[in-house]
């Protein structure tokens, strides 16, 4: 799915939900401040975020995240 993509995590410690809700947040911040996300679900090779309008609460998308990179990406 994103193969080669992200950044390189010298632990090799997969990052927990927390860590990638974090990302994820900072992913949505950085993308527009009336986006917020609503949910966090951890697969096996990487975490998925869903997205809202925090204002009509409306669903706005999905995000992605690398359990290895930590990386965020806007699901396909």
């Amino acid at each position: 799915m994103m193969c080669g993509q992200g950044n390189y995590n010298p632990s090799g410690k997969p990052i927990g939900i927390d860590q990638a809700a974090e990302a994820a947040r900072n992913y949505v911040r950085d993308y527009d401040s009336r986006l917020v996300v609503t949910e966090v679900m951890e697969f096996a090779w990487n975490y998925y975020a869903e997205v809202d309008e925090e204002a009509s609460g409306i669903h706005a998308m999905e995000l992605v995240v690398d359990k290895s990179s930590g990386g965020v990406y806007p699901e396909q």
